[in-house]
């Protein structure tokens, strides 16, 4: 754990915080939920969830460079696996740049199971979440 304080804050101010970071062109433009990590009173990181129907969700995760590989994107990726994971969604997906190889090992550091494709300078990563078998109903 990173020791910072995570809890959750406004879609807008997600989105703005992902906006400083240059990362807006892999964020939706439908949120449904954001997380903040802070470090005393400074937001340091955020982690934002956008929903979809077909029990897909897709995760945003961003960290100040003074912050980075310091546990606060694992403890923000994290949380959004548990929230899809409890909001019954199939798969995570993460987009993200192509030359940024610290999105993959985020999600493996979390021992997922993921796979990922590149689009030229894109890249999309998907997570296979553990979503419980449903239950039996007795009519076998």
């Amino acid at each position: 754990m990173s020791g910072a304080r995570i809890e959750p804050i406004t879609v807008y101010a997600g989105k703005s915080f992902l906006k400083r970071l240059d990362q807006m062109e892999y964020t939706p433009a439908v949120v449904d939920a954001a997380w903040g990590a802070f470090a005393d009173a400074t937001l340091i990181g955020v982690g934002v969830l956008a929903l979809s129907r077909s029990l897909e969700a897709r995760a945003f995760v961003g960290v100040i460079r003074d912050w980075r590989r310091l546990g606060v994107g694992t403890d923000l990726l994290g949380l959004l696996v548990a929230e899809a994971e409890a909001r019954d969604m199939a798969t995570l997906t993460c987009a993200h740049s192509a030359s940024d190889p610290g999105a993959l090992h985020l999600v493996e550091s979390l021992g997922l199971s993921a796979a990922c494709h590149v689009y030229d300078e894109a890249a999309v990563t998907v997570v296979i979440l553990s979503k419980p078998l449903p239950e039996e109903n007795g009519d076998n």
